[in-house]
């Protein structure tokens, strides 16, 4: 074989060897680039629900504020302190709540729409039974309860990462989940998360987007609400 065949032979051949380590590379590339992109979307969907989260209860504060205050200054009129909280903090509904659970006013929604799931009752950050709303309280005086009723925080996942099993969940403060984009994880505990009470503080106070075992998760602490944001995929088996 003449000398100048052999050699356009092996730069042939070492032209094809460079394009298929490029092209080798680039898929390689594909995966951690998908992650990243994946790892984005968490976190900016997870902030985005923190903050939409945020607005309302420090609204919703403003309005349960006021009600404590009025019912200091006259606890026997209940639906003064709800009217009042309508005034300085239009928007949500107000309710006040006996030490036994009986809807003593209410003003902005019916009585029933200030009913826990029973799963959340009682609990500072809880969920509606009608799903359509979250309910905010804050004690007052005489073992009374004053709520709020935000609106539901609209949890669903962009699309590619909804098919990958991935939701947005809200957690509260007594680490059971009150709101999910995947319905088969509210009411449940932190644990179907794959997340410990101490677990969830740490990425919530570390931020960003964790990795363990097949878990992907991103976790933001709302700073009004007693609640954390939390992205994520399901855990196989619980933490």
């Amino acid at each position: 074989m003449p000398v100048w065949v052999r050699i356009a032979v092996l730069i042939a051949a070492l032209g094809l060897s460079i394009y298929s380590l490029l092209y080798a590379r680039q898929a390689g590339d594909r995966p951690r680039e998908q992650a990243a992109s994946m790892a984005q979307a968490l976190e900016t969907r997870s902030e985005l629900t923190a903050a939409r989260l945020d607005a309302d209860s420090a609204r919703a504060m403003i309005g349960l504020t006021a009600a404590v205050r009025a019912l200091v200054a006259s606890p026997s009129r209940p639906l003064d302190a709800v009217e009042q909280a309508r005034a300085d903090a239009p928007g949500p509904a107000y309710a006040v709540v006996s030490e036994g659970g009986d809807i003593l006013a209410a003003a902005g929604a019916e009585a029933g729409a200030f009913r826990s799931t029973e799963a959340s009752e009682g609990h500072a950050l809880s969920r509606a039974r009608d799903g359509e709303a979250l309910l905010l309280r804050l004690q007052a005086s005489g073992g009374r309860t004053v709520i709020a009723r935000l609106p539901a925080p609209d949890l669903a996942a962009p699309a590619a990462l909804a098919r990958q099993g991935l939701a947005v969940s809200i957690v509260n403060a007594d680490g059971l989940i009150i709101a999910s984009a995947a319905s088969a994880l509210r009411d449940q505990p932190a644990s179907a998360l794959g997340l410990t009470p101490e677990t969830l503080a740490e990425h919530a106070e570390g931020g960003g987007v964790h990795t363990r075992g097949e878990l992907r998760l991103t976790a933001v602490d709302t700073q009004t609400a007693p609640a954390t944001i939390v992205a994520a995929a399901p855990a196989a088996g619980g933490a």
